[in-house]
């Protein structure tokens, strides 16, 4: 697929009403491409237990490309490296501010909202106008990116409201009784080289991140591998204070 783009940003002065305008053309990504060259000939409409369920995700969230699977907008404090390769930025360079393919209707002063009376499909590709009140989205703007409709919500995440951005696990009632199995239910990313494990838990405002090691490849001589023996090598707590965890999903305290 190929993709081309410009951009033009038009910011106005409140004090003496005086307009700058930025232009540029767009690079591309593989964003897009990779995801629908996931769904070869189409037969992920046919995954799961409904076919009108699975193609009516699709159509929602992911197509036409335009408003959905492109329909968001994120700026950039500091600039992005140029490669189309580069789809998940670092989490060191947080939005100033991001839109999506709707109007803000939240608190949330990062995010502006999509013009209704302009833009839309044109007769060569499509147009988004997003507008930014003198009070959303403050700050420096270094680099611009195109995301989907749903990145456009909340960016990296978005304390005033995560209804729409992220998907909610189903509840379950599930007794963790000790701490291995704490540790291995918030597990996060696991090192099978290494034989190492990475938890993340939450508590309160606070966030806590452990390394253990457990017996996946290898195993030692007085290790078994039906108990999930496990040693904590790592254990860092963090205060949050930018992002908070949602109060809607169910999360697992830590113990130490």
């Amino acid at each position: 697929m190929k993709l081309k783009g410009s951009m033009k940003i038009e910011l106005t002065d409140v004090n003496t009403g005086e307009v700058t305008t930025v232009e540029h053309d767009n690079m591309m990504t593989d964003a897009v491409s990779n995801v629908l060259g996931l769904n070869l000939l189409g037969t992920l409409y046919y995954f799961g237990s409904s076919y009108s369920n699975t193609l009516n995700g699709w159509m929602t969230n992911l197509l036409p490309i335009c408003p959905n699977l492109i329909g968001g907008i994120l700026l950039f404090p500091n600039t992005l490296t140029e490669d189309s390769g580069n789809i998940y930025p670092t989490s060191e360079n947080l939005p100033v501010a991001y839109a999506s393919n709707d109007v803000n209707s939240s608190t949330d002063l990062q995010r502006g909202s999509l013009s209704q009376t302009e833009g839309g499909a044109t007769d060569d590709g499509y147009q988004f106008v997003w507008e930014f009140t003198n009070t959303q989205g403050n700050g420096t703007i270094a680099a611009v990116a195109l995301t989907s409709a749903l990145g456009g919500v909340g960016g990296y995440g978005s304390i005033a409201d995560d209804s729409s951005a992220f998907l909610l696990m189903s509840a379950l009632n599930q007794s963790l009784d000790d701490d291995i199995t704490k540790l291995l239910f918030n597990a996060v990313e696991v090192d099978f080289e290494n034989d190492t494990v990475v938890s993340i838990a939450f508590s309160s405002s606070a966030v806590t991140i452990t390394k253990f090691r457990i017996p996946i490849l290898s195993i030692g001589l007085k290790e078994k591998i039906d108990d999930s023996t496990a040693t904590v090598t790592e254990t860092h707590t963090i205060t949050c204070t930018t992002f908070l965890p949602s109060s809607t999903y169910h999360t697992v305290e830590h113990l130490h």
